[in-house]
């Protein structure tokens, strides 16, 4: 049984639209959907649990990875008209990729290995080539999410919806409410 939820109705619909957005995106991108809730933990205000990633990735692996990270925040834009705080952790996760990919993995322009994975983000502070590059790369992939939750709107409302209403949702509910867009795939 989950716990009571204080938060109000304004705050509840931008995370669920948040967490729908994840979720139609994972199954958009040919990921599993586990299960989305809406019960706060901590400083989390929902979850979306997919499968598991590919264990080493391509560069497509990495960009599928990194539109299914932005969607949250690409729904509160597209579904709510409006961005708003909380996505933090979906962007610190998706620059640190972006930083790994680019000087640890020989996934970017270069294959000079500059830090281990967790010590790329410290690069971005003191080379700015490397931060034009993350940054650019970023701003693209997020064009890809809000051009998929566009495509996949309706879908996207359907998951907030029935989140709000049910605040945990398993794979097989959230395949069932988006429909055609669970066919997986680059949109």
């Amino acid at each position: 049984m989950a716990p009571v939820d204080t938060r109000t109705p304004d705050t509840l619909r931008r995370c669920a639209v948040h967490e729908a957005g994840h979720a139609v995106a994972s199954l958009r991108m040919g990921r599993a959907v586990e299960c989305v809730t809406l019960v706060a933990r901590g400083t989390s205000h929902g979850r979306t649990t997919v499968g598991v990633r590919v264990d080493i990735p391509t560069p497509a692996d990495v960009n599928a990875d990194l539109v299914v990270t932005l969607a949250g925040r690409a729904a509160r834009e597209v579904v709510l008209g409006s961005v708003s705080a909380g996505a933090e952790r979906d962007l610190a996760d998706a620059t640190a990729t972006v930083a790994a990919a680019h000087a640890s993995a020989g996934l970017g322009a270069s294959l000079v290995h500059r830090a281990a994975s967790p010590d790329a983000i410290a690069l971005l502070n003191i080379d700015p080539d490397l931060r034009a590059l993350v940054g650019a790369q970023i701003a693209d992939v997020y064009g890809v999410a809000v051009a998929l939750v566009e495509a996949s709107r309706a879908a996207v409302a359907r998951v907030a919806d029935a989140l709000i209403d049910r605040r945990l949702l398993v794979g097989d509910e959230v395949r069932a409410l988006a429909g055609d867009v669970a066919t997986g795939g680059a949109p």
